[in-house]
């Protein structure tokens, strides 16, 4: 089966002279398409440094990084950016929602770039999405009228809008 993801010999450091410290030292892994990874250890450990570096949100040192045979550093901040709207989703330790949009909207934002003129099927879908993780009839809820779990499943929603790839989940 074709690897999904790859990394060859990952390495990203923090700091510059002597405090300069190494997160990761030539990480190397691969992702089927379909499969469940998980990455643990403690805190401080680089699992968040991993997953950003796997995404291109982050700068690598060294070594290399591949989406579907798709090498990413060789590509533009905004080709990167399109890449990751399209063919990842990501669900953040703490869910990256505007406070000026209800539920709804933050959902479907992401996906507006692309899609503008089918609104009402991105309303469907992040309603049918909203049903599926339990937060249903919430559309029109503030940020700040939810609870922390309500905007994780929010986030999970918006993570899901564009069938991607692949999702990373960062503590979900």
């Amino acid at each position: 089966m074709k690897n999904l993801l790859c990394g060859k010999e990952i390495v990203k450091s923090f700091g510059e002279g002597n405090e300069k410290t190494r997160v990761l030292n030539q990480v190397s892994l691969e992702v089927e398409r379909g499969e469940y990874l998980s990455v643990m250890g403690p805190s401080g450990s680089g699992k968040s440094t991993l997953l950003y570096a796997l995404s291109g949100m982050d700068i690598i040192d060294s070594g290399s990084v591949s989406l579907d045979g798709l090498e990413l550093s060789g590509l533009e901040d905004e080709e990167l950016s399109d890449l990751r709207r399209r063919k990842m989703g990501f669900v953040f330790q703490q869910p990256a929602l505007l406070r000026n949009l209800n539920i709804l909207d933050n959902i479907i934002l992401p996906m507006m770039r692309d899609n503008r003129k089918q609104v009402g099927t991105l309303v469907q879908k992040a309603k049918t999405l909203m049903r599926l993780s339990g937060i249903e009839g919430l559309e029109e809820r503030e940020i700040t009228q939810m609870s922390g779990g309500q905007l994780q499943r929010a986030g999970i929603c918006r993570a899901l809008m564009a069938d991607p790839d692949i999702i990373f989940g960062d503590e979900p």
